[in-house]
């Protein structure tokens, strides 16, 4: 039965009125995320948002009537003794006393701005997967809380709330089916890192969602040995594939320990790839290519790795990110058959364009990407083994969309003939379509002799990013 409302959020809201900036950004935020989510759910959400539309008679009916709840946590809310309660109050609701190690929860998500300094009460919201809306400097560790006017981070931000946008969605969903089949979930453990990789496990994670894995841990990993070994026991148990990413620096030590927690967690997961009886699990281990060691121990560590961890079921791999990410995701096809999310006729898009970004490009990435599409993309930043990379891309892809702003015809040509000769590099079917958007006509002859239905749009105007995703999926 669906509920009234989709989302309840909240937050002290009359503590956080007198903070202007920390005001402006949570509101910014919930806005952002409701629009995000009617874009991915394909309707209009309901809210109810604490102090836009909030009325304190109707409290008990709110709780009653929301599907998932979403509450922001920083220092300055522990002074606010009725936010507590309320948490209390929807802990209570949902009935929720402990996190459940597998599963998390799907009706509770924590919007941390700060990493928190003392534990949340009740406990349960400790435990709760942490979705951290603030970047940490991963050589001083000081945190910058993000801020939707700073264009460097505007990424960051995007795919902050893209991530939390399809949880939630996942979540409301699964409510509203009401059953879903343990049987067919795929996990796979995707290690936890240092700070300076914090963002590529965040781009690996989307990966494996995409591809319909479930990612684990799926909750905020306790800070003592004892009990952390215990939780990532009982996750490995769910899965037969771990990834593991490596950095720069060594990371903090784990309490109860002299390791740092990717070292610990390691150990881990090789003791326990030894101690099952079949040889079916195994592991990935990233190394970033010319990683620069800022850490002697770090130095050390990752030459014991490459010495000892390479054995039967146990890859390493050095190499820019985007390889990886394709590496694993045709090694993670092959050991089982696991189907992507679909969007129409379409999972999976190579968006091309020049090297120089712009505007335009990244409202049409961010269009094809919220409405539920795998985008590949160039990073031409990481030039060491772009051509592989853009083959690839023309491998996997159902669909291709060319985006050029120039008059660079030989540039147009050149891309057209890879799409021709994509059969001659392993491309298996043919495109379902193909959407060229180009301020110059392209070579006529060529498009004839592509194998896949060929939309062209006139780029002289800036295209709409509405009207291109539309032609990308019409049959």
């Amino acid at each position: 039965m669906k509920s009234k409302y989709d989302i309840y959020i909240t937050y002290p809201y009359s503590l956080v009125k007198s903070e202007d900036k920390l005001h402006v950004l949570i509101e910014t935020f919930t806005e952002h995320l409701q629009d995000i989510l009617s874009r991915i759910i394909g309707r209009e959400i309901t809210a109810i948002n604490k102090g836009k539309d909030f009325n304190d008679h109707e409290y008990n009916n709110y709780l009653s009537s929301s599907s998932v709840f979403v509450f922001f946590t920083h220092s300055i809310f522990e002074v606010d003794t009725d936010y507590k309660n309320e948490l209390q109050e929807i802990c209570d609701f949902v009935g929720l006393e402990q996190v459940d190690q597998i599963h998390g929860s799907n009706k509770l998500f924590k919007i941390c701005l700060e990493t928190p300094k003392n534990p949340l009460k009740p406990a349960c919201l400790e435990q709760l997967l942490s979705y951290n809306f603030y970047v940490k400097n991963p050589y001083n560790r000081k945190i910058q809380l993000l801020d939707f006017d700073s264009e460097d981070k505007s990424g960051i931000i995007y795919s902050k709330l893209l991530d939390l946008a399809y949880d939630i969605t996942g979540s409301i969903k699964t409510m509203e089916l009401k059953s879903v089949n343990e049987d067919e979930i795929r996990y796979v453990y995707l290690g936890l890192t240092s700070y300076d990789q914090e963002n590529a496990r965040d781009e690996i994670k989307r990966e494996l969602q995409h591809n319909g894995f479930k990612v684990l841990p799926n909750l905020d990993m306790p800070g003592t040995s004892e009990e952390f070994r215990k939780i990532m026991l009982s996750n490995l148990k769910k899965t037969d594939f771990s990834v593991q990413l490596m950095g720069s620096q060594y990371g903090d030590i784990l309490k109860g320990t002299k390791y740092s927690l990717p070292d610990y967690q390691n150990q881990i997961i090789k003791e326990y790839q030894k101690s099952i009886e079949n040889d079916s699990f195994r592991r990935l281990i990233w190394i970033p290519q010319n990683v620069k060691i800022t850490d002697q121990r770090q130095t050390l560590y990752l030459k014991r790795l490459r010495r000892d961890e390479a054995e039967m079921n146990t890859e390493i791999i050095e190499s820019p990110l985007e390889t990886f990410k394709t590496i694993l995701t045709e090694k993670l096809e092959r050991t089982a058959h696991v189907e992507p999310v679909k969007y129409e006729n379409i999972s999976k898009v190579y968006l091309l364009s020049e090297e120089e970004s712009s505007e335009n490009f990244e409202q049409l990435y961010s269009s094809l990407a919220l409405s539920g599409l795998r985008v590949y993309t160039l990073d031409y930043q990481e030039q060491i083994g772009i051509y592989t990379r853009h083959l690839q891309a023309l491998r996997i892809s159902d669909g291709i969309i060319i985006f050029q702003q120039n008059s660079n015809d030989y540039w147009l040509k050149s891309k057209l003939r890879d799409i021709i000769k994509a059969p001659g590099i392993g491309k298996r079917e043919p495109f379902k379509k193909i959407v060229i958007i180009s301020k110059i006509k392209p070579d006529p002859e060529l498009v004839k002799m592509i194998k896949g239905k060929v939309e062209i749009i006139n780029g002289k105007e800036d295209p709409d990013a509405e009207l291109i995703l539309q032609k990308l999926i019409s049959e």
